[in-house]
């Protein structure tokens, strides 16, 4: 009796996660940043209005300047930047089930110091 309870509530759980893998909804990878409203050489993050479909498992993030945020649940975070004024900040989204893995990079403009101004905010892509 055991053997076909553990069996059958095994079968159901299946069939509810299979059911729910095939019905989720991916989005395209893509961010927000703003480098202007914190600290010189801080920037925000945030890919909550675009990558939070149901399809989204981990978020790897690579700010540009060799420091990485792999395999992670942070959606918004926030890196601060020690030199330069631009970094290709890349963000990846690894999607539960069979969907393959995708990226968006963006060149990130974090200090307006020399040359002409570049935005300090914006979306990618």
């Amino acid at each position: 009796m055991k053997k076909v309870l553990i069996l059958t509530i095994a079968a159901f759980a299946l069939v509810v996660f299979a059911s729910t893998a095939s019905a989720q909804t991916y989005r395209s990878p893509c961010y927000d940043w703003d480098c202007i409203s914190t600290p010189s050489g801080t920037c925000d993050f945030d890919s909550t209005s675009c990558s939070s479909g149901g399809g989204a498992w981990f978020f790897s993030w690579d700010f540009g300047d060799g420091t990485t945020l792999p395999w992670s649940t942070n959606q918004a975070p926030t890196h601060f930047y020690a030199g330069g004024h631009t970094a290709n900040v890349t963000l990846t989204i690894h999607y539960f089930g069979p969907k393959a893995d995708e990226s968006a990079t963006c060149s990130v403009q974090y200090r307006n110091i020399i040359g002409p101004p570049g935005p300090l905010t914006g979306r990618c892509p």
